[in-house]
């Protein structure tokens, strides 16, 4: 069911949204701690370590990260739904990225061990 192995990242991390017209932030200073920034038009979201991005209006913290190990070929379909969909018939809600090998799969802290009991998982 699963070809790829799935791993559990140590670090806990937190989503930050910002107006990038309101706010200019440094990248230097987080570069070593973010994972993932999305800027979409003048809103920019990224996905960092908690705690490394203070006083944050709109951030949300408590997320664990699940990592697909790839290279994950484009032309090899269906694979990251088929950990989602475990996870969507569990009522599990989650935030996804993908990158040019792994896809990453976010869930909230308080569902961590529920996930652990749904999907095989090596801890990283």
């Amino acid at each position: 069911m699963f070809k790829y192995p799935l791993q559990l990242l140590k670090e806990t991390y937190a989503i930050y949204y910002f107006d990038s017209k309101k706010f200019n932030w440094n990248q230097e200073n987080i570069e070593s701690s973010y994972l993932f920034v999305l800027k979409e038009g003048s809103c920019t979201t990224i996905v960092a370590k908690e705690d490394v991005i203070v006083d944050f209006e709109d951030m949300e913290k408590g997320y664990r990260i699940f990592c697909i190990k790839g290279p994950i070929p484009f032309d090899d379909f269906g694979v990251l739904n088929s950990y989602l969909s475990v996870l969507a018939n569990a009522k599990i809600s989650v935030l996804v990225y993908s990158t040019f090998h792994n896809d990453m799969i976010l869930v909230k802290e308080d569902c961590l061990n529920k996930v652990l009991s749904l999907l095989p998982c090596e801890n990283g």
